[in-house]
C-alpha cells in the first residue's frame, strides 16, 4: 500500500469518527430529553423492527441521512470536502441544539415548516434557554478539532504522488468503493426508514398481536426511533413536494354526514340550556393548567384555592383531553375558538385560521350583538395572531403593546399586570361581549412568578415547584381579576380551560408520585380542565357529571347552548354537558381514542386505567371498542380533508341550501 493510499484511509477513518459523533451527539440529545412511556416503549418499537433486519438493526433506518450526505461530500476534492463537511457537520450540530431549545419550549420539535417560528424561541430565549445544559455546546469542540486534523490530512493525500499506474489504479478504485458504500448505506437505510415508517393498518384493532407504531401520530417517538436527521429529511421532502390531495365525492359527503351528526346531537336540549343567555362571556386559555392541581395541596396550602372555588360552584370537566401536538397555546386555540381538532401532521394551528375560511366563535357571536375581544400580553405577530384574530372574527385586539406595563422579559406581560390592564379596558366595553384572554406566566420553564407567590423553603424538584408556584400566582391573580370587574362579573359567564399539559415536569416522575399520586406514565399526568363558572349560575350545575373525556374543540357548541344561540353547522366539537351520544374522539398524543367513559389504545390495550376509564387487564375484543373506533377514525379523516381542502364553507353553503328547501 502505497503512501497516498494510508494518508487516504487515515482521513476515511477521521470521516467516519465524525459520523460517529454526529451520531453520538443526536443519540445523546435524544435519550435525555424525552420520558419514555413504558407502553409504548423504543425497545418494544425497536424489537419489532429488528424482526425485519439481519444486522446492526438501528443502521438499517436511522442514519440514512449523514451516510447519504457525507458519501456525497467525500466525491470532492480534498479542500472542498472538508469545507462541506464543515459546514454539515455545523449544520447538523445546530439543528440539533436549536431542536432541544425549540422542543424545551414548545414542547415539540422544529420541522423545516417550522424553521420561520424560530425566531419566536429567540424572542423568549431568557426560557427557552433556562435550562439548556453547558455541556451540549461542547460538541463543537472534538467537531472542529476532527474536522482541522482531517483537514491537514487531506491536504498530505492531495499532496502524495502515486507510484506506479496500478497504485493509480487501485487508489480510484478504493476511492470510489468508500463513496459508493456510504451513498449506498445512506440510500438503503433511508428506504428502509420510509418503508417502516410510512404505513399504518387499522383493521388489527383488537388484537393484542397487533404492531400500531406510535410515532404515526408522535414527532417524539418518531425522533426516538428514526431520529432527528430522518425528520428533518422527511419534513423537507413534504415541503417541496407536498402531497396532492385529492378529495373524493365520498369523502365529501361522508364529512357533511358526519358534521350533519353532530349538529343535530348538539341541538339537544339539558336543563342549562339558555341559561347564560344574555350574559358576557369570558374565555381564558390558562397556560399549561392541568387536572391534577385542582383541589391539590402542597406544603400545607392549596395550589389554587380561587379556582378550586369556581369548581366547586360551576362545573369542572377534568377529564379534557389534550389534543394538541405541534402547536402548544396555537393548537389550543383554534379548537377553542373553532370548534375544530388541531391537525397533528403539521404546525399550522396559527396559520390556518389565516389561510382557510374558518368558522369562530367571535364571529358567529357578532350576528347576535356581541362585541369580541381578544387579549393577549405578549406581541401580536407571535403565533401570527394579529392577523388569525381578525380572520376569527374579532373587532378589537389588544397585544402586549397595547398595554401601558412593559414585559417582564421575553414571554410578555406578567398574569397580575395583563388582568388589572384588562379590566379597565372590559369596564368601558359594550356588552354583551365575547373577550378571549390568553395568561402567560406559568409558561415553561415557570420562573417568571414574584418571590412572595408560595414561598416554599425545599426544593426537591425545582422545576414542578416553580410550575406550582406559577398556578398559585395566576389563580391568585384570575382572583383579583373577577373582583376588578365588578358588577360585570355577576354578568359574566367564565370559561377556563388549560392550552396543553405541562411541558418538563415528568422528570419530577418521583415528586408527582410521592406527593400528589401521579403517575407520569398515565392519563390524569396529561388530562387538562375546562372550567365553566358564573357569580349569577351558582349551583346550577351540580346535576351533570363532568367525569367523561371531553375536548377543547367542544367549548364553541357549549357556549352557543349556554346562550341559547344556535350551534353552526360545521363545528366538530360536541356540547360538553351531553355525555350520551358521543362519537369516538381521535387522540393525538396516543395511538387511542375515546369513548364513552374510556381512553383506549388502537390495539386494544387499554392505555390507562384511572377515574372512570373502566376497561382495565386483558386486551379488549374489537367489539368492545368498535363503534367508537369508527366514530373516531371517521372524525380524525374528517379533519383531514377539511383543512386539506378547505371544505368547512363549501359544506356549510350545502347545509344552508338544503335548509332552504
Amino acid at each position: 500500500m502505497g503512501q497516498k493510499e494510508k494518508w487516504y484511509l487515515l482521513e476515511k477513518m477521521l470521516v467516519l469518527a465524525i459520523l460517529g459523533l454526529l451520531i453520538f451527539i443526536e443519540q445523546h440529545t435524544l435519550t435525555g430529553l424525552i420520558q419514555k412511556n413504558p407502553l409504548q416503549t423504543r425497545e418494544s418499537i425497536l424489537n419489532v423492527l429488528k424482526s425485519l433486519s439481519t444486522f446492526f438493526p438501528d443502521f438499517h433506518w436511522r442514519y440514512g441521512p449523514y451516510f447519504l450526505v457525507i458519501g456525497l461530500i467525500m466525491s470532492l476534492t480534498p479542500r472542498l470536502r472538508w469545507f462541506l463537511l464543515a459546514v454539515f457537520s455545523s449544520f447538523s450540530v445546530l439543528l440539533v441544539i436549536g431542536d432541544l431549545v425549540y422542543y424545551r419550549f414548545f414542547d415539540s420539535f422544529a420541522d423545516v415548516k417550522a424553521l420561520a417560528l424560530l425566531g419566536q424561541a429567540v424572542k423568549v430565549r431568557s426560557s427557552a434557554f433556562a435550562e439548556m445544559p453547558w455541556s451540549y455546546y461542547l460538541y463543537f469542540i472534538p467537531l472542529y478539532a476532527l474536522i482541522a486534523l482531517g483537514y491537514r490530512v487531506a491536504v498530505r493525500v492531495d499532496q502524495s504522488e502515486v507510484g506506479t499506474e496500478s497504485q493509480k489504479k487501485r487508489f480510484v478504485y478504493m476511492r470510489i468503493f468508500l463513496v459508493l458504500i456510504l451513498v449506498f448505506l445512506g440510500i438503503k437505510m433511508m428506504m428502509n426508514a420510509k418503508i417502516y415508517y410510512s404505513s399504518i393498518k387499522l383493521e388489527g384493532v383488537g388484537k393484542k398481536e397487533t404492531f400500531v407504531p406510535p410515532y404515526q401520530n408522535s414527532d417524539k417517538e418518531f425522533c426516538l426511533i428514526f431520529g432527528l436527521s430522518n425528520y428533518f429529511w422527511r419534513s423537507t421532502y413534504q415541503k417541496f413536494f407536498p402531497q396532492t390531495i385529492k378529495i373524493s365525492e365520498e369523502q365529501v359527503a361522508d364529512a357533511y354526514q358526519l358534521l350533519s351528526t353532530i349538529k343535530k346531537n348538539n341541538e339537544q336540549p339539558t336543563p342549562l340550556l339558555g341559561s347564560a343567555k344574555g350574559l358576557n362571556v369570558i374565555l381564558i386559555s390558562v397556560e399549561a393548567l392541568q387536572s391534577f392541581v385542582i383541589h391539590a395541596e402542597y406544603g400545607g396550602q392549596e395550589i389554587t384555592p380561587f379556582i378550586n372555588q369556581i369548581a366547586r360552584e360551576g362545573i369542572c370537566f377534568d377529564l379534557t383531553i389534550d389534543n394538541g401536538l405541534k402547536g402548544g397555546t396555537s393548537d389550543g386555540e383554534l379548537a377553542s375558538l373553532t370548534g375544530l381538532l388541531p391537525d397533528p401532521r403539521s404546525l399550522s394551528s396559527h396559520i390556518y385560521p389565516i389561510t382557510k375560511d374558518l368558522l369562530g366563535i367571535p364571529k358567529h357571536l357578532r350576528q347576535f350583538g356581541y362585541a369580541t375581544i381578544s387579549m393577549h400580553g405578549n406581541e401580536g405577530n407571535f403565533w401570527e395572531r394579529r392577523k388569525s384574530h381578525v380572520r376569527l372574527g374579532f373587532q378589537k385586539s389588544y397585544f402586549e403593546e397595547s398595554f401601558q406595563t412593559k414585559a417582564q422579559n421575553g414571554l410578555g406581560l406578567l398574569d397580575g399586570d395583563f388582568f388589572r390592564e384588562s379590566s379597565q379596558i372590559l369596564i368601558h366595553e359594550q356588552e354583551p361581549f365575547f373577550c378571549f384572554m390568553i395568561s402567560l406566566t406559568a409558561h415553561h420553564p415557570y420562573t417568571m412568578v414574584p418571590d412572595d407567590v408560595m414561598p416554599i423553603s425545599s426544593l426537591p424538584a425545582p422545576l414542578t415547584i416553580g410550575y406550582l408556584r406559577s398556578q398559585h400566582y395566576f389563580d391568585r391573580e384570575f382572583s383579583k381579576f373577577v373582583e376588578q370587574l365588578g358588577d360585570i362579573a355577576q354578568r359574566t359567564v367564565f370559561v377556563l380551560y388549560g392550552d396543553h399539559m405541562a411541558p418538563g415536569i415528568s422528570i419530577d416522575a418521583g415528586f408527582l408520585k410521592e406527593n400528589f399520586n401521579l403517575n407520569v406514565n398515565s392519563a390524569r399526568s396529561k388530562l387538562i380542565p375546562i372550567i365553566i363558572w358564573s357569580p349569577s349560575l351558582r349551583g346550577e350545575f351540580s346535576s351533570f357529571d363532568p367525569h367523561h373525556p371531553k375536548s377543547l374543540n367542544d367549548i364553541f357548541p357549549t357556549l352557543c347552548h349556554l346562550l341559547d344561540i344556535p350551534v353552526p353547522f360545521g363545528v366538530s366539537g360536541q356540547n360538553l354537558l351531553l355525555n350520551t351520544g358521543r362519537l369516538g374522539l381521535p387522540l393525538a398524543k396516543y395511538n387511542g381514542i375515546c369513548f364513552e367513559d374510556g381512553i383506549y389504545a388502537w390495539n386494544g390495550e387499554p392505555i390507562f386505567d384511572e377515574r372512570g376509564f373502566i376497561f382495565e387487564g386483558d386486551p379488549l375484543d374489537r367489539e368492545a371498542i368498535g363503534q367508537g373506533l369508527v366514530g373516531a377514525y371517521r372524525l380524525k379523516q374528517m379533519h383531514n380533508n377539511l383543512y386539506d381542502g378547505n371544505l368547512q364553507p363549501i359544506l356549510i353553503q350545502k347545509y344552508q341550501q338544503n335548509a332552504q328547501h
